[in-house]
């Protein structure tokens, strides 16, 4: 009996957990699925740039297949913030971002996640907390949040042209594709 009551509560939590809409949930698991393969993929060519600017410094990283952009990566270091960007692609249009940001000064971190539809940013997730220097950050847990859309499609634009800008006048290549054809079974 202890153990069905222990199962129910999980199974509880489980379902009333989730803070994705209920109609957002299959498109999420999907993309999320993409992104898993994406980042599995081995047989891919990295173009990447590293530049400063002021009191910033950037690295700017490009995963391509067969000449097709998958995933693009900005990170930005400042004595005061550090930011991780992420875009995933599927047919040259992004299906995903995620922005992981870590303000030193105040011990602050959150990241935020972008499920895109079509053109348009169909799914806005986030976390935040505050962390110990040293220790991991606190578990993640995201919440929905419905951010002004024209805004942030602006400045998502914004951010992977100018990041792509620097691929393509500054980037170089550090990786050659893999051609092991074992390199893409699963693991």
């Amino acid at each position: 009996m202890k153990n069905v009551l222990i199962l129910t509560i999980i199974l509880l939590l489980a379902a009333c957990g989730s803070e994705v809409k209920k109609e957002n949930r299959k498109l999420v698991e999907t993309i999320d699925h993409k992104v898993k393969n994406i980042d599995h993929n081995h047989r891919i060519k990295i173009i990447e740039d590293d530049f400063k600017s002021a009191d910033s410094i950037y690295k700017v990283r490009g995963y391509f297949s067969e000449g097709i952009l998958l995933k693009l990566v900005g990170i930005i270091k400042t004595p005061h913030f550090e930011r991780d960007d992420y875009f995933y692609f599927e047919n040259s249009a992004p299906i995903f971002s995620g922005h992981m940001i870590n303000f030193m000064d105040d011990r602050l971190a959150e990241e935020f996640k972008y499920y895109y539809e079509g053109e348009k940013i169909a799914e806005c997730l986030y976390w935040e907390d505050h962390y110990k220097p040293g220790k991991r950050f606190p578990h993640e847990t995201f919440r929905e949040f419905e951010p002004n859309m024209d805004s942030l499609m602006k400045e998502e634009r914004d951010r992977m042209a100018f990041y792509l800008s620097k691929l393509n006048t500054e980037g170089f290549e550090i990786k050659h594709e893999n051609e092991n054809l074992e390199a893409n079974t699963n693991r």
